[in-house]
Order: structure tokens, then C-alpha cells, then sequence
């Protein structure tokens, strides 16, 4: 499957990651705002006005979402995926589709195949993806490259004035891609890619942001889950496949 997903990103040539649906009918799929915290506002496709987000009520596919100074939101999908929207951030939930299924999504793997691509414009989205079927995608773009996953919990932060993009792991593993499809490596649990115009390198993952990190996943998850998840990761050694 890795194979596979790396074929795919490099044959691409705009802002894409992604492994190419199989046989399955994706259709819109439902996705909401919760846990708003301050000046959080959305707006339509095509639409120039900001609207305020109301805690529980889907989005419609397209969405632009646009948080203040200290103002957060959580974005649930129906995948059991979560997209929460740090301070200072502008994002476009460019599409979220999925196969129809019946039940919820309860379990560690997703319940059907699904796609999920984001924009980033700027500020920070931190995902936790639950483990992708096979066919399914989650990428977030940004101007200048993308990262996509199989299942992790990670960040992607973009600054538009530095035109940088960098993507930290708590769990799992990301590919980051150039603009050009063009793959650059992964960012795993003890290292940050960091992307540019002109290259890309990578550093450690320091303490500071690992544990801003866990608390994020403990916002997300619950204290005792995230807790109960980064004590198996520590005693394993051994991230979440995105396999």
C-alpha cells in the first residue's frame, strides 16, 4: 500500500495527496462545527461574508472557516476524524465525501471509505485521523505542499508570509509533499518536516511542542484515552501505521 501511495503523489501536479478511491460510491458526507471557543466564523463557497459558527449544526462542503486571537474549534467528520482549528487560522474544508454505511464511527478504523481534503491558508490544524480504509484519503494542502496520512494524529501549520509549511507527528506518520507532487519525506513521532520554497529539511521534535501536542490529543480524546494511547506508543516504541 505504501508503494502505491507513493506512485500516486508523485505522478501528480498540483495540490494533491492521495491514494485513488477503489470501487466505491463517495458522496457528500456530513461534517460539524463543535466546541467553539471565541471568535469563530465561516463562510460559503462563492460567499465574502463571515458568519458565526453554532456549536453541533453541519457545514455544507466548501466551507471556509476563520478563527480570532485565542479562539479554537473542533471540526468532526462523519469518518470519526477531527480537525481542530488553532488560533489565527484560516482553512477551506475544500471536500469531505464518503460511502454510505450504517452505524457510527466507534471503532479505531473508519467506517467506510472516505475523502477529506483541506486547505490551509494559514494558522494551524491539528488532525486526529482514525485509521483509513483502503481507497480512502486525508490531505490538508497549503500553498506550497500538502500532507496527507492513513491514520495518525499530527499538525500542519502554514505561514503565509514565510511561505513555510511544517508538519509535526505525535503518532503515526505524514507524507509531505512539494507543490509539484514531488514527495520530500515524512514526519514522524521524533522529527518536523519543515517545507520551503526553495527545499525542505527536518529537526527534532522538541519537548515544547510534543507536549502541547498530548494536550491537544487529551482536548480531543479525553485525558484518560490520549493518556492510555501515549503510554502504548512509549512502552512499543512503535507509531501508529499508516499502513
Amino acid at each position: 500500500m505504501k508503494n502505491a501511495l507513493r506512485l500516486a503523489l508523485g505522478a501528480l501536479c498540483a495540490l494533491a495527496f492521495s491514494v485513488a478511491a477503489q470501487a466505491a460510491d463517495l458522496v457528500a458526507g456530513l461534517y460539524k462545527a463543535n466546541q467553539a471557543i471565541g471568535d469563530v466564523t465561516y463562510k460559503l463557497p462563492g460567499s465574502s461574508e463571515f458568519l458565526p459558527v453554532v456549536n453541533g449544526r453541519p457545514l455544507p462542503q466548501g466551507v471556509v472557516i476563520k478563527t480570532g486571537a485565542k479562539s479554537t474549534v473542533s471540526i468532526e467528520f462523519n469518518s470519526g476524524a477531527t480537525a481542530l482549528i488553532r488560533p489565527n487560522t484560516q482553512i477551506e474544508i475544500s471536500k469531505f465525501e464518503q460511502a454510505l454505511f450504517s452505524g457510527g464511527a466507534t471503532g479505531p478504523e473508519e467506517p467506510a471509505v472516505s475523502s477529506t481534503k483541506m486547505m490551509l491558508l494559514n494558522g494551524e490544524v491539528v488532525s486526529n485521523v482514525k485509521k483509513l480504509k483502503t481507497g480512502s484519503e486525508y490531505v490538508v494542502n497549503t500553498p506550497i505542499g500538502a500532507a496527507g496520512v492513513r491514520g495518525t494524529f499530527f499538525s500542519v501549520k502554514y505561514d503565509p508570509i514565510k511561505k513555510q509549511l511544517t508538519v509535526s507527528t505525535l503518532l503515526g506518520k505524514v507524507e509531505v509533499v512539494y507543490l509539484s507532487g514531488t514527495i520530500f519525506d515524512s514526519a514522524n513521532d521524533s522529527e518536523v518536516v519543515i517545507l520551503e520554497l526553495d527545499g525542505g529539511r527536518k529537526i527534532p521534535l522538541d519537548r515544547e511542542k510534543r507536549d502541547e501536542l498530548r494536550g491537544l490529543l487529551a482536548g480531543i480524546l479525553g485525558s484518560a484515552k490520549a493518556n492510555e494511547i501515549i503510554k502504548t506508543i512509549e512502552t512499543s516504541q512503535i507509531g501508529v501505521s499508516i499502513n
